[in-house]
């Protein structure tokens, strides 16, 4: 996993494939239950998609960025198009109107998983 200090770290792991981001802050106890999930999905992505980090007490200027009301939170970037971030919805579709999720990564891990294996074998 990378932890992000800059959106351009975001823009060039795109390249490869959709980007699962986890923002929240290393004291978060439920953000560090997230993240092992996480981990648990790293290997089978790992060459078609990324798992990126970051921690919003190290940068706040991201809770802003990415309308963070709550930690910890989690969200998938599909691409980019016209510019803007288009972020992947629990339902599949794909809006660059970011929905907050909060940690809908941790129950319902199947389902994430579905989408991530759906979007990293399309055309993104």
């Amino acid at each position: 996993m990378v932890e992000v200090t800059n959106l351009s770290q975001i823009d060039q792991a795109l390249n490869k494939g959709p980007v699962v981001l986890k923002l929240g802050s290393k004291g978060c106890i439920p953000c560090q239950e997230q993240e092992e999930v996480l981990s648990e999905l790293l290997p089978m992505y790992q060459n078609s998609a990324s798992i990126m980090l970051i921690d919003i007490k190290e940068h706040p200027e991201f809770a802003a960025t990415f309308g963070v009301r709550v930690i910890p939170d989690t969200c998938i970037i599909a691409g980019i198009e016209d510019g803007k971030y288009m972020y992947m919805r629990p339902d599949g579709s794909k809006s660059s109107e970011r929905q907050v999720q909060g940690s809908w990564v941790l129950p319902i891990k199947k389902p994430f998983h579905k989408l991530l294996r759906k979007l990293s074998n399309s055309e993104v």
